[in-house]
């Protein structure tokens, strides 16, 4: 067993310190971690399992020779764009993201659709007028994480939301695909493995309580009654009078979840956000504004429950989420990856 600090082999049994550091050691019974690292390999073969199989749909060459271009964003587009129109008929299984929202995910649509088809080869009347600037390469990347935004915060068990994560796996995985294959694409800068690593697995686990606490209470109306004005014959007057009655309506009580609060869109992009950048390892080297960006998303996140906050359920578990966050980031921030503040070692000391 090596030291958990400095690295180095210990001397045979058990040792509360390091001989050679002399950093106290924060051991975990064999039987408890021979548990956790079963739970960690099933957890991982489901994923992989569940990923392998996704893939291999995705990739069905039936499914590709159907699509203009063999692009699976322009089949991810299509039902996007299917979920914009059928947002427009009036019924609770038809919820939409609203007017404005419509338009610019329809018109950012267009523009992605282009790129996509032009890179394929595939030529459509039309598309040659768009100007070369708005063409950038980032935009479907982006715009691929805008749908999944989009996805998150509609989502339910509803037709147009559930078109709506179809429409984002379909791009998010052509996307990320792309990024891997392509040499010069942004995607050789990350790496999902990296985003496990030292106190970036509590950037990703803080995100994920974040994102969870968005679908419970963060806002509550109690019921209540109002007055208003009824109407009423009276034989006195001869005629109909008007009087107050103070319990002539009465409004049930409703909930709120996080996902309808202010600022939600903002939250969201920005604890998506925190995972990428989480997973980015550069070339070699760090840029200094790197650090400064992750502590500006969790400031969106931060600023996100400020405004909101009402001691619900939904907004305690967001605050514990953004705790792991801020901890880890500022660890980060320091320098310090991974040591002696890293959480578990902080842990075990407290059940000591």
């Amino acid at each position: 067993m090596n030291c958990q600090h400095c690295g180095k082999a210990l001397p045979e049994g058990a040792h509360r310190f390091c001989p050679w550091c002399g950093k106290e050691q924060t051991f975990i019974p064999a039987d408890a971690q021979q548990q956790m690292s079963h739970a960690a390999a099933e957890a991982k073969k489901m994923a992989t399992t569940v990923a392998e199989e996704v893939g291999r749909a995705l990739n069905d060459p039936r499914l590709r020779g159907a699509i203009p271009g063999r692009s699976l964003s322009i089949a991810g587009l299509a039902v996007m764009g299917a979920a914009i129109l059928l947002s427009v008929i009036p019924l609770k299984w038809f919820p939409g993201v609203g007017l404005g929202w419509s338009i610019i995910m329809l018109l950012g649509g267009t523009l992605v659709a282009a790129i996509e088809l032009r890179n394929t080869g595939v030529r459509v009347s039309g598309f040659e007028q768009i100007p070369a600037n708005l063409m950038h390469p980032l935009l479907p990347p982006v715009f691929a994480g805008l749908v999944a935004v989009h996805a998150f915060l509609e989502f339910s068990l509803r037709i147009t939301p559930i078109l709506w994560v179809g429409a984002a796996v379909l791009l998010v995985y052509d996307q990320l695909q792309k990024a891997k294959q392509a040499p010069d694409s942004f995607g050789r800068y990350f790496d999902l493995r990296l985003a496990w690593y030292g106190y970036r697995k509590y950037i990703l686990v803080g995100a994920a309580l974040c994102l969870l606490s968005l679908f419970f209470t963060w806002s509550s109306q109690s019921s209540r009654w109002a007055g208003g004005f009824t109407s009423r014959y009276s034989s006195y007057y001869g005629g109909y009078v008007s009087d107050w009655d103070y319990l002539k309506y009465y409004y049930p009580g409703w909930e709120l979840s996080g996902r309808a609060m202010g600022l939600s869109f903002f939250a969201v992009t920005a604890l998506l956000s925190l995972v990428g950048w989480s997973a980015y390892r550069g070339n070699g080297t760090v840029p200094g504004w790197f650090n400064h960006l992750g502590a500006g998303l969790a400031g969106i996140a931060a600023l996100f429950l400020l405004v909101n906050f009402e001691v619900k359920f939904g907004e305690l578990i967001f605050v514990l989420g953004l705790g792991l966050i801020g901890l880890a980031i500022s660890m980060i921030y320091q320098g310090k990856h991974t040591g002696e503040y890293d959480l578990d070692h902080l842990m075990g000391k407290v059940r000591k």
